[in-house]
């Protein structure tokens, strides 16, 4: 069989109940020149059956002989890889069907691109779907990283060369966060690019580690983040990284203070400050990101009141759009009202 362009590599512990759909939903790209490389990590359900029981000669099923956990799963995985691009796939996600093509159009025709990933459609909870988005120039997303993962995990796809040349694999100390631990040690060794679409639809659930995992996710996120703030700051006291990390996550709320509040506002303006003197990041891109933290996280606590409102447009991190501006105003002079008329 000729080699494939690209290698999709899914692993898959105990996935049953989502499996197919999501095998079903590479099987139909549009684009065909892929293996599918599925690791099984010692599933005790019916996982491997339904692998097995497709005819596609594109599938091939790697069965580990102990439980190897996420990152030595992916790790085997890349081990494993023939394709020129590796592309990221989970066992309980769905893929739209241009996804590969669109990927793979996009590296080829920027060779300098190490990874590249896509928005996602979040659905599966008794709320409403919606499209979950991520920068998608190069230095917005590494500014975006400083707060938050940049990249959706299972829509990356990763330029193959640059892992082998510079020995790049998922680490198993930042389980949890591993995949935006690799993100940004990759970002030293060729750029990274989001496409601004939805071509995944990720599938929220009790079993999802997004869901199960926040407290260890957290945990592994902050050495992260620390190792991305040194350049700016040095070394921060643990609290101080997961207030950072929290306030560019919005999860101080949906209960904040105005002390809390105001704190996130002096570190923003703090960071912009030293970014000037210091030049990690991109100027622009560095008061975009934080202009846009800045706006989600004063619309998360209008519940404070109109001076939440008063300090959202006077603040030097407020470098958000019109619209951003005229959203945050109208919510404050509604929940204003709503206050007026309760009393």
């Amino acid at each position: 069989m000729p080699t494939p362009l690209v290698t999709v590599l899914m692993p898959v512990h105990n996935g049953a109940a989502y499996l197919r759909a999501s095998v079903d939903s590479i099987l139909r790209q549009s684009f065909a020149d892929f293996e599918f490389l599925i690791v099984d990590d010692c599933s005790t359900d019916d996982s491997p059956a339904i692998v097995q029981s497709y005819a596609d000669p594109r599938i091939r099923l790697v069965r580990a002989h102990e439980r190897l956990r996420i990152c030595h799963a992916l790790n085997l995985g890349l081990e494993q890889a023939a394709g020129q691009f590796i592309a990221r796939m989970d066992a309980d996600d769905i893929s739209h069907p241009r996804r590969l093509e669109k990927q793979v159009a996009y590296m080829t025709l920027h060779s300098d691109v190490a990874l590249c990933g896509t928005w996602v459609r979040r659905f599966g909870t008794a709320d409403p779907a919606y499209v979950d988005t991520r920068p998608a120039d190069f230095e917005s997303i590494r500014a975006y990283a400083l707060f938050n993962n940049p990249m959706f995990h299972s829509t990356v796809m990763l330029r193959h060369e640059t892992l082998e040349k510079h020995q790049l694999r998922y680490a198993e100390e930042f389980r949890n966060a591993e995949d935006y631990d690799l993100w940004t040690r990759l970002f030293g060794f060729g750029r990274a690019a989001n496409l601004p679409a939805a071509l995944l639809d990720y599938r929220v659930h009790p079993g999802s580690v997004t869901v199960g995992a926040s407290a260890a996710m957290d945990e592994a996120a902050c050495r992260v983040v620390q190792r991305l703030l040194s350049p700016l700051r040095g070394e921060l006291a643990p609290e101080m990284v997961l207030f950072h990390r929290h306030m560019g996550t919005q999860r101080l709320y949906p209960a904040p203070t105005m002390d809390s509040f105001l704190r996130a506002e002096r570190w923003l303006e703090r960071l912009l400050r030293l970014n000037a003197e210091k030049h990690v990041y991109s100027d622009a891109a560095f008061r975009a990101v934080l202009g846009d933290i800045w706006f989600q996280l004063c619309y998360h606590s209008l519940n404070l009141g109109w001076e939440v409102v008063q300090c959202f447009l006077g603040a030097d991190v407020c470098s958000s759009t019109p619209r951003q501006k005229s959203v945050m105003v109208l919510a404050g002079v509604k929940r204003r009202l709503r206050a007026g008329t309760k009393s």
